[in-house]
């Protein structure tokens, strides 16, 4: 602790052994080693300014470059996201016409069902105004015999 208060003591004392030149000299040393000591300063607050300007580049390209990452992956999600809708799309129309085919067939069938009734209930009709073969067979019969009694009257 003496040290500390006996050195600006020392530099007095050296101060008033000097002659003026020694002074002069020494005042230019010493505003030089304050100049000195001011561009070391200078210096390192230019240093830090561009360290840190560095740093705010850096982060402005990270941030450039996480935009445009989170930008791709959207542009990709998205192309994905359309590649599924025309997928399903065509799915769809594919499954559409396999039901309209489905359908049309259906109306077909439908159609020839109809048909095939409205045939059926045409031959049940005719069946039920013509005679069956039994009846034809005995009304034949029948006038077969009605025949022969007339040729036996006749004779």
């Amino acid at each position: 602790m003496d040290e500390i208060h006996n050195e600006p003591l020392l530099e007095e004392y050296m101060w008033e052994k000097m002659d003026p030149k020694e002074r002069w000299e020494q005042e230019q040393i010493n505003d030089l080693e304050g100049f000195a000591a001011l561009e070391q300063l200078i210096l390192m607050q230019d240093e830090l300014e561009q360290s840190e300007q560095i740093v705010r580049i850096q982060r402005l390209k990270e941030e450039e470059e996480q935009t445009k990452s989170e930008q791709e992956q959207s542009q990709l999600k998205q192309w994905e996201q359309e590649q599924l809708v025309e997928q399903n799309r065509v799915d769809i129309i594919a499954h559409i016409t396999q039901i309209e085919d489905d359908i049309e067939q259906f109306n077909q069938i439908e159609a020839i069902q109809q048909m095939q009734d409205e045939i059926d209930r045409k031959e049940l009709h005719l069946r039920q105004k013509e005679p069956n073969d039994v009846q034809l067979f005995q009304f034949e019969q029948w006038e077969h015999v009605t025949f022969l009694v007339q040729q036996l009257n006749q004779n």
